[in-house]
């Protein structure tokens, strides 16, 4: 069995039997036969992954979705994507950067799991807002582990010149920010609208699939994050960004 989602559309390639029998009423009389002809179309349009019914776990609530984040970085052995607007600066938002950090020294003295990278992704505006930022609290990581961990700040082109000296914090970010939402974990993946912050982990309601064991799709987004990453300034241990060799700065370029 298998789901159909979008972002991307995640779609059944192969129907069932049609002699299977089905359940009454107005679900079980369309079937799965009928949704997948119904929705057919879609995979025609936009990328298709085949996902088993299995695989996906709908989390419920703000704090499966927090408990669920930090026990799977915690078992990570290959990856951790963390793409977000930005990172929160309270204690829960550092329980989850000591659940990075703890994964990234496990890694480092097993040599089961010796390559781990952490990869995060914010916007630039928002992310740097006031003194203590998501810059800062995930600058002693950069110091520790600069091997392993990666932190790109999107900036958006839009904002430059005499209008990124004069549009004061909180404002410049209605300008442009990067909103996409990946937290990635080896083949697993939670798709949500949540940002990494207190509120979202305690009483902000959102939703959050969980595909468990679903390289295909992990590789998709990974790879998409890696990609705005490349075109995003790159912070460095001393709170300095830069660009990679190669790409166009988004506001001096």
């Amino acid at each position: 069995s298998a789901v159909l989602l979008l972002a991307p559309l995640l779609a059944e390639t192969e129907p069932a039997p049609r002699h299977v029998s089905r359940p009454t009423g107005s679900a079980g009389a369309q079937g799965s036969d009928g949704l997948c002809t119904h929705f057919r179309w879609m995979a025609e349009q936009v990328p298709a992954f085949l996902v088993p019914g299995a695989h996906v776990k709908i989390l419920t609530s703000p704090d499966q979705f927090y408990q669920a984040m930090k026990a799977r970085i915690r078992t990570a052995q290959r990856r951790v994507v963390m793409a977000s607007l930005y990172l929160g600066t309270g204690q829960l938002e550092q329980e989850l950067v000591d659940c990075m950090e703890e994964a990234l020294q496990h890694s480092k003295e097993n040599s089961r799991s010796p390559d781990l990278k952490v990869s995060v992704l914010l916007d630039y505006t928002r992310g740097s807002r006031g003194q203590i930022n998501s810059r800062t609290m995930l600058l002693p990581l950069l110091q520790r582990f600069a091997s392993q961990m990666r932190v790109s700040l999107y900036h958006t082109p839009d904002l430059r010149g005499l209008l990124r000296l004069l549009v004061p914090q909180r404002f410049n970010e209605t300008i442009g920010v990067q909103h996409i939402k990946v937290y990635l974990f080896d083949d697993s993946i939670i798709i949500s609208g949540a940002n990494l912050s207190d509120s979202y982990f305690t009483n902000r309601q959102d939703r959050y699939v969980l595909l468990e064991n679903c390289g295909e799709v992990a590789d998709f987004f990974s790879n998409l994050a890696e990609a705005v990453g490349d075109i995003s300034l790159q912070l460095q241990p001393d709170n300095s960004v830069t660009m990679l060799e190669g790409m166009v700065h988004p506001y001096k370029g």
